[in-house]
């Protein structure tokens, strides 16, 4: 009985050991361009120009660069939406948001930045955690509201991202 089992077994073994050949799976690879992008919710009473500034862009030969998209900010009592994408897969240490020429207040619902696999969503009552804000610039938490202003006559308004938040968003 020992033998009749052992020899159902051997055979039970060979039959399901065939070699089979494997089977080939091909795949497309897509090549995916990786893009910084700042996307900006906003509310505004009055009609301007919004820039993004990306500032000190690594280049070939050593070289450094800046790259500068602007937007028509409309007016308008419901959000807007803005989308600033840098062209290329490069690298900047300066990411500058650039509010016009004229003295206005935006309430800021919040911005995204992303590149590759990083994504920061913030929120407008944070702004002041990841970026800087010039003198023309007085910037309300509670509301995140920024109001632009005029100082000795002029009006060059920005906010500058942290250094920090840069290496954080690139993995530098």
């Amino acid at each position: 009985m020992k033998k009749f089992i052992l020899v159902l077994f051997c055979i039970a073994l060979t039959v399901s050991c065939k070699e089979e050949e494997p089977k080939t799976i091909v795949v497309k690879e897509i090549e995916k361009i990786d893009k910084l992008n700042l996307k900006l919710d906003y509310q505004s009473a009055t009609a301007d120009i919004l820039q993004v500034v990306f500032n000190k862009i690594e280049l070939q030969n050593n070289r450094d660069g800046n790259y500068t998209i602007t937007e028509t900010l409309k007016a308008s009592d419901a959000s807007k939406e803005l989308n600033f994408e840098m062209s290329g897969d490069y690298i900047t240490t300066v990411v500058q948001v650039k509010f016009g020429k004229k003295p206005k207040k935006v309430k800021i619902e919040n911005i995204t930045l992303n590149y590759k696999d990083v994504v920061f969503k913030i929120e407008g009552s944070k702004l002041d955690q990841f970026f800087t804000f010039n003198k023309f610039i007085k910037y309300d938490a509670a509301t995140s509201t920024i109001q632009t202003m005029k100082v000795d006559g002029k009006h060059t308004p920005s906010m500058t991202l942290r250094k920090g938040r840069i290496k954080k968003l690139f993995i530098i």
